[in-house]
């Protein structure tokens, strides 16, 4: 363990002065209630790990003036470890979810047949699951399931609208599992049946 002031680095985890840690915590939420010692999962950030990294490095090297430079680097690993767990957001954090929601919004369209999972999902994003939940309903303003379901329906309705294939097809074909799923799922949202759909608007 490199441990200097308040902070500790581990090999694989990082230990603050509780009391240290409550006092910054405190700042962040109204009220400032005390810290709950319960177990939150949430992703570091690249940003964070580097300044674990230069933590180490200075506690190691010792060079003139490291010690000033540790204080700091204590702070700031405090704060942003605090703002990882509380929600809080930067610009720079903000464009990164944006970018990656962007990203899985694409991989859906291009792979909206196949069995598609939030797990998977967020899995892509280095994301927990909830957090990947909450960030992409914030961004877009439906879950990522239901986003998958609108854009299955959507490319049903182009395929229906072609005429080129019968509805058992384009059901399997935009990834549902059954025809009646598919059925209903499309009447719910289009407001009428994928056979009344075809017989308005297929060229054919």
């Amino acid at each position: 363990m490199l441990c200097f002031g308040k902070v500790g680095i581990f090999i694989s985890s990082v230990g603050i002065d509780k009391k240290y840690f409550e006092n910054i915590y405190r700042k962040y939420i109204p009220g400032n209630p005390d810290f709950k010692n319960d177990w939150i999962q949430f992703v570091i950030s690249h940003e964070v790990m580097v300044y674990i990294k230069k933590f180490i490095t200075e506690y190691q090297e010792r060079i003139i003036g490291y010690k000033d430079i540790l204080e700091a680097l204590s702070e700031i690993i405090c704060h942003s470890l605090i703002r990882g767990i509380v929600g809080v957001k930067t610009e720079k954090n903000l464009i990164s979810d944006n970018f990656e929601i962007e990203n899985i919004i694409e991989y859906m369209h291009q792979h909206f047949g196949q069995k598609i999972t939030v797990e998977e999902l967020a899995k892509k994003t280095n994301m927990s699951k909830s957090h990947f939940i909450r960030v992409f309903k914030k961004i877009t303003g439906l879950s990522p399931m239901d986003y998958l379901i609108n854009i299955r329906i959507e490319k049903a309705k182009k395929l229906l609208g072609a005429g080129t294939k019968n509805i058992s097809e384009i059901s399997f074909l935009c990834g549902f599992n059954s025809l009646s799923h598919f059925s209903s799922t499309f009447s719910k949202i289009v407001g009428v049946s994928p056979s009344k759909y075809n017989s308005l608007y297929s060229r054919n």
